[in-house]
């Protein structure tokens, strides 16, 4: 088999190629006999993926970013209110809580995990805590067990942002079964992806889950009775249908993503690059992304010298929240983070997905040995 010239970062449209018969199915059971929003097929991935994460509720929605307004509403925080948040994560989690009008209180990670630590999470608490926002970025739970046991001891609220952690699991809990909420985007690049934009919002509490109801579609209690300000802001019924089909998918495209990541973890180990690592305490990553980081201020020039040579590489993220002009208002500084800015100047992410074959990656790697070793 002949190696591809070109090798992205994400491949978002071989996926569906490979399941055409099941979406084109999945789009006339829709189009020919159900509703466009709030259809059959939606009740049914709702349930399907409730199950999957191992709670008792889900809601669909628009996109990830939705879900955690959402779930910050529901939970009615707002003004007043501060939020503990990653400083290294997306700013979509940072954001959620601006639009609620409450305050997004940043926590540098730890360097190793790039991780929200319960330790660092405790010395952040003041008295207007309301929430904690753990971000399971890359695939890789936070310590869940002990945040858990800290916002109890607390009284404060956990909302998972469990965006890039389908599949992923503390000592056999899934992510999203933690806390008092979760939320979840499905974007078609996470590892359960829609063809399109879409997320969820998934907990035990059936009176949560009735609001979260109600607060996606208008605020509305009934057909033209409107009980609060609300969202329009539903999983469409054809986006849910795809989802359905992927569902089934996950769990045996999480073990590939996990074989291409333990390669990659073997084969690189001595090119000076610092290589993620699963921590041998329960927590099981689910490789949304394999983010190495490339140090001596290089990451630049070695993204620059593998794309001359086909392979696109990923940065997840080069700028923090604290340094976007959309927070400047939060009053944050450079330096104020030293460990998310360390972060953002050195990560690079691999390509890896499901789809990536053997044949491609061996590819991938002996790139990256031979401009690390010349490079570094």
């Amino acid at each position: 088999m002949q190696t591809p010239r070109k090798i992205p970062s994400k491949d978002l449209n071989l996926q569906n190629r490979l399941l055409a018969d099941q979406l084109e199915a999945a789009f006339r059971r829709v189009a020919y006999q159900d509703k466009a929003t709030l259809g059959r097929e939606l009740r049914e991935f709702e349930k399907e993926f409730a199950a999957w994460i191992g709670v008792a509720h889900a809601r669909g929605v628009a996109n990830g970013t939705d879900a955690l307004i959402l779930a910050l509403e529901a939970l009615d925080i707002g003004p007043g209110d501060e939020v503990i948040v990653p400083a290294n994560t997306y700013g979509a989690s940072v954001l959620a809580v601006v639009r609620v009008g409450a305050t997004p209180r940043l926590v540098d990670p730890d360097p190793g995990d790039h991780l929200l630590h319960p330790e660092a999470v405790e010395q952040a608490l003041t008295p207007r805590t309301r929430a904690i926002m753990p971000v399971h970025l890359y695939g890789l739970p936070v310590a869940m067990e002990r945040l858990e046991e800290l916002a109890r001891e607390r009284g404060i609220l956990i909302i998972e942002d469990a965006a890039q952690a389908h599949g992923a699991a503390v000592n056999g809990k899934r992510c999203g079964a933690f806390g008092a909420i979760s939320c979840f985007s499905f974007h078609p690049s996470k590892n359960l992806g829609a063809i399109g934009d879409g997320g969820a919002v998934v907990t035990q509490s059936a009176e949560l889950d009735a609001r979260l109801g109600r607060l996606r579609d208008f605020g509305k209690s009934g057909k033209y009775e409107w009980a609060e300000p609300g969202h329009n802001s539903k999983l469409n019924t054809l986006q849910a249908a795809f989802l359905r089909v992927k569902l089934s998918q996950v769990d045996a495209w999480n073990r590939r993503r996990r074989a291409l990541a333990h390669r990659y973890t073997q084969q690189l180990a001595d090119t000076g690059l610092i290589l993620p690592r699963e921590p041998d305490d329960g927590r099981v990553h689910c490789w949304h992304l394999y983010v190495v980081r490339v140090p001596h201020g290089k990451r630049d020039a070695l993204q620059a010298a593998m794309a001359d040579h086909g392979v696109r590489c990923g940065i997840h993220y080069p700028v923090p929240p604290h340094l976007q002009p959309a927070f400047a208002a939060q009053g944050w500084r450079p330096g104020q983070f030293p460990v998310a800015e360390e972060l953002a100047a050195q990560v690079l992410t691999l390509p890896l997905y499901p789809e990536l074959s053997d044949t491609q990656q061996e590819r991938v790697i002996e790139l990256l040995r031979e401009v690390c070793h010349a490079r570094l």
